[in-house]
């Protein structure tokens, strides 16, 4: 079944980094952007999504890759006994044998997905829809369930504007997600030219997730490079099996208009390195950040995982890794997710000297020194070919599974954009300079509010939005992006972050889950100046209002009051102006924190406050000192925190037998969870 599929998407994005669920969007009105002309959209979706079958003398369609409860549900009763029995071993802190029970029905259910050692697959699979006439989301929705869609909560948002051509003009994109990326990318290539014959169009529009993202972003590179032409060209021909005519044919930049890619893995995901090396470590307070962001709830409930850490996951997956690595080892997929820096460490360590000898490996050594290195250029090559590219990232919290760099909880900044970022919880020192690799423009500013993003290295630094707090796969749980990815793939023209103040490279996220946001009345969003006289606060309940109970600053040239602010309600999705006397300091390139505190009525959990962080604009800047190039952030990354768990009530709560009462509950409906994970 689809939410089968979708639930083990998740387990594999939480794992490796790459899966992607895009959930239900509540955003406002859209951004109607004003296009004279229409094009066809195809969705490159996020990991794992290709259903697939195998040709077997008893079925000429066995399922593979599309397994529903019907097939877990028997090995769960099949094992229910010994389950029984090591869930209690586990309660008491052993949790090896339910890994081992897990793990080896993992494998007897997925054995013909592996590869082997000579990066050979196991078994023939094969996608169930490839060409444009199988894959429009009209022909799709003839199946049960839409089970064949593929982000159904995003394409009937975006395609609005196709009007009645919208399911007819949508086009699911599949492929063998196991193999190397060059060929994936090669499938969308294939994919685009015959959507636009099917449609008698001359261009499409691309909408990448996740892994999606990294497709697209190398097949726009080996657009790039089939155009300069030449040894390299010739040199990735013969790496994709196909004639040097062929490549110029299939790889034409000028067949796609509009290219966004929200969320993307392009540089990879340093999950991949952590499953790869079994050094996974869950973050229970982002996971349930994670969770109350996808759930959208205006509930705090993370405060309940502070005093209770998970460790006993952590040790479960480390049991269960094995398993995991005889079915995901050896695919090619996995070992392009290895970031650069990372990748020559995992061979040495992981693969065997069988498997290094491997065509998977040698096409991914190809893209890590042909592909992911030359990135920027690829892309800006792309660019000036005339494809309008866009990417949409997330940032601000550690990694799901331990990775200390800022990211949307599972891709890093810098994987996603290529930006420079400062270490997690740290930003840049006073007075930096960005390093202008990319944008040399003395009149562009692409340094984060909060001084810990440098966007001038980036991939596509006139082009990249990165959204403080967006999580992974949530792009249409926040407003701004949500209007924003919709806004860029109705674009006529390419619009960049210096076209409309409304969407400035950097912002903080409209999650409803994140119940409050803060501006300045008169700067850019995330920046202060001497013409500032006032705060705006803003409530992103979508159900509740909300009583400001305090503004507060470590800003000494900056004076609340508390007439001003105390007891101020704020109906759902509206907001207040907030004055404050005095004026910032003569000072730039330097940061100051604004901490609102508020009840929001209604709330389990009412009594909370969150910190926003400013960067001055006022004057001269220190002279950066490069030889201490990192300084305190100041604040947590999350950013986010309930004084509820402050509470006298709360600090009971966590610290009593209801936490360990929960732990035990949580580690049962994990196992049988896992159980059908598995299966999936």
């Amino acid at each position: 079944m689809k939410t089968v599929r979708r639930i083990l998407a998740i387990f594999l994005c939480l794992v490796l980094g790459a899966a992607s669920l895009v959930v239900v969007s509540n955003a406002d009105d859209a951004v109607n952007g004003s296009v004279d002309k229409k094009f066809p959209i195809i969705i490159v979706p996020g990991y794992s999504s290709a259903s697939m079958y195998e040709v077997t003398e008893d079925n000429p369609q066995k399922p593979i890759w599309r397994i529903g409860v019907d097939d877990v549900l028997p090995r769960i009763f099949n094992n229910s006994f010994d389950l029984s029995v090591e869930l209690l071993r586990w309660a008491a802190g052993n949790p090896k044998a339910v890994a081992d029970i897990v793990g080896r029905e993992f494998v007897d259910m997925c054995g013909d997905m592996a590869y082997d050692q000579n990066g050979k697959p196991i078994a023939e699979l094969h996608v169930y829809h490839s060409s444009a006439a199988e894959v429009n989301t009209a022909y799709l929705n003839e199946y049960e369930d839409g089970q064949y869609i593929h982000e159904w909560e995003i394409m009937p948002y975006v395609t609005q504007d196709l009007g009645d051509m919208a399911e007819e003009w949508t086009f699911n994109f599949n492929t063998d997600f196991r193999q190397n990326i060059i060929f994936c990318a090669m499938d969308l290539a294939k994919l685009v030219k015959d959507v636009k014959q099917y449609t008698g169009q001359e261009q499409v529009n691309l909408i990448a997730v996740s892994h999606g993202g990294q497709i697209t972003a190398t097949y726009l590179s080996l657009c790039a490079i089939a155009s300069r032409g030449g040894k390299q060209a010739q040199e990735l021909a013969e790496h994709l099996g196909i004639s040097y005519k062929e490549l110029t044919e299939l790889f034409t930049a000028k067949d796609v208009h509009n290219a966004v890619m929200t969320v993307p893995a392009i540089g990879g995901a340093l999950l991949a390195y952590d499953i790869m090396t079994n050094q996974i470590t869950f973050d229970e307070e982002t996971l349930l950040y994670f969770v109350e962001n996808g759930m959208m709830f205006e509930t705090d409930f993370n405060w309940l995982f502070k005093a209770q850490q998970l460790g006993f996951l952590d040790e479960l997956l480390y049991y269960f890794q094995p398993y995991i690595m005889q079915i995901l080892g050896c695919w090619g997929s996995i070992w392009d997710f290895v970031p650069l820096d990372t990748y020559e460490t995992v061979k040495k360590t992981v693969a065997s000297k069988q498997f290094l000898q491997s065509d998977v490996i040698k096409q991914s050594d190809y893209f890590h020194s042909k592909i992911m290195s030359n990135m920027a250029q690829n892309l800006q090559t792309a660019e000036n070919l005339g494809v309008n590219v866009y990417i949409i990232a997330g940032s601000g919290s550690p990694s799901v599974v331990g990775s200390q760099e800022t990211s949307d909880a599972i891709i890093s900044v810098n994987a996603s954009t290529g930006a420079t970022v400062a270490p997690l919880g740290r930003r840049f020192s006073n007075g930096y300079q960005t390093k202008n690799t990319q944008c040399n423009d003395p009149n562009h500013n692409h340094l984060s509010p909060a001084m810990d993003i440098d966007l001038s290295t980036g991939y596509l630094p006139e082009t990249t939005w990165v959204v403080n707090r967006l999580f992974h796969g949530m792009t249409l749980k926040d407003d701004y992006t949500a209007t924003l990815m919709k806004m860029l793939i109705e674009s006529d023209e390419r619009i960049t972050v210096h076209d409309k103040k409304e969407y400035p490279q950097f912002h903080d996220s409209m999650n409803t889950c994140e119940s409050v946001y803060a501006e300045f009345a008169t700067s850019n969003t995330g920046f202060v100046s001497s013409q500032d006289k006032a705060l705006r606060v803003m409530n992103l309940s979508k159900n509740s209002k909300m009583i400001v109970l305090s503004v507060t600053t470590d800003n000494p040239n900056l004076k609340f009051s508390a007439k001003n602010c105390v007891g101020k309600i704020i109906s759902s999705w509206d907001s207040i102006v907030i004055p404050f006397d005095g004026t910032v300091q003569e000072k730039s390139l330097e940061t100051t924190h604004i901490t609102v505190s508020y009840m929001l009525i209604g709330s389990v959990t009412p009594i909370n406050e969150k910190t926003f962080t400013f960067t001055l604009a006022n004057g001269k800047a220190d002279t950066y000192d490069p030889e201490k190039p990192y300084t305190d952030a100041g604040v947590k990354a999350s950013q986010n925190s309930t004084a509820f768990s402050r509470t006298f009530l709360g600090r009971l709560l966590a610290k009593t037998n209801f936490g360990a009462v929960l732990s035990l509950f949580y580690r049962i409906f994990a196992s049988f969870t896992t159980l059908a994970f598995s299966r999936s």
